[in-house]
């Protein structure tokens, strides 16, 4: 059997969902049990469908880079995870239900020092880059941080996308080697500005268990400083994986939950001679 391969099986007459790609790993919540396929590389690849399913995902951009002491703004984030959140303060999405056939998986690239974080695609999802910390900064998933000023003027951090992540933090206005850039935007929180010499603080990120680990992803940029940098927000440095690079968790049921195993069949009626 080929890595990563699903095959069907049936418990209590009831097939299991089929799916295959990305690495696979199982949970259980409750009395439910799912099938958990990550995708951490940004090579393009392809999530399998052999039988109808709904997916619940966790999807999240590539983070921004930095320049002039700013910090980079966190991928986009997007969750239909139930009790969970999606970014910049949005509740949960609805999951997206799939019919056999083969469907493409993009992982954004985190931004290198000079560039916004790669867009991350699954069907009808689409998770923004993360903005470049930058003089100002740019918008993105979250917005990167303002830049220490060249000319004695406050330079604005970029804007997030609504429903994604949150604004990077204003840098600061003086011109000097100990300037603080802004912190970066998270998934859940607004960078926070410069304050003279010191750097503002990435926002943090939003915890998911989608995989079996409640964990924060996602978080925002530290802004740096002469004399005192700030500090990355929770979940990482702007990033959804830890090299910057995004994040993509889809999570499928095995077997259809208790209470539907346990529905009573329609009655049957047997002629007799």
């Amino acid at each position: 059997m080929a890595e990563g391969q699903v095959v069907p099986s049936a418990i209590a007459g009831r097939p299991l969902a089929a799916a295959s790609g990305g690495t696979v790993t199982e949970i259980t919540v409750g009395a439910d049990t799912y099938r958990v396929h990550t995708f951490t590389s940004t090579i393009t690849t392809t999530f399998n469908v052999a039988t109808p399913i709904e997916v619940e995902y966790l999807v999240i951009a590539g983070g921004g880079g930095s320049l002039r002491e700013a910090g980079g703004g966190a991928g986009g984030y997007r969750s239909s995870v139930s009790g969970e959140s999606s970014g910049g303060g949005a509740g949960a999405e609805s999951p997206i239900s799939l019919n056999p056939g083969s469907y493409t998986v993009s992982v954004g690239a985190g931004g290198l020092k000079d560039k916004d974080g790669e867009d991350s695609v699954f069907h009808t999802i689409t998770s923004i880059g993360g903005g470049r910390g930058a003089q100002p900064g740019d918008d993105g998933g979250s917005g990167g941080g303002g830049g220490r000023s060249s000319a004695f003027q406050f330079t604005t951090g970029g804007s997030g996308t609504a429903n994604q992540g949150f604004d990077g933090g204003i840098g600061d206005d003086t011109n000097n080697p100990g300037a603080g850039g802004g912190g970066g935007g998270g998934a859940g929180q607004a960078g926070t500005d410069a304050g003279g010499d010191n750097g503002g603080n990435g926002g943090d990120g939003v915890s998911s268990a989608i995989d079996g680990r409640n964990i924060f992803r996602a978080g925002g940029g530290a802004g740096g400083g002469g004399f005192k940098p700030g500090a990355p927000g929770l979940g990482g440095g702007g990033s959804g994986n830890i090299d910057g690079n995004g994040l993509m968790v889809l999570q499928i049921p095995v077997v259809e939950p208790v209470a539907a195993l346990h529905r009573a069949a329609p009655a049957q009626v047997v002629a007799r001679a």
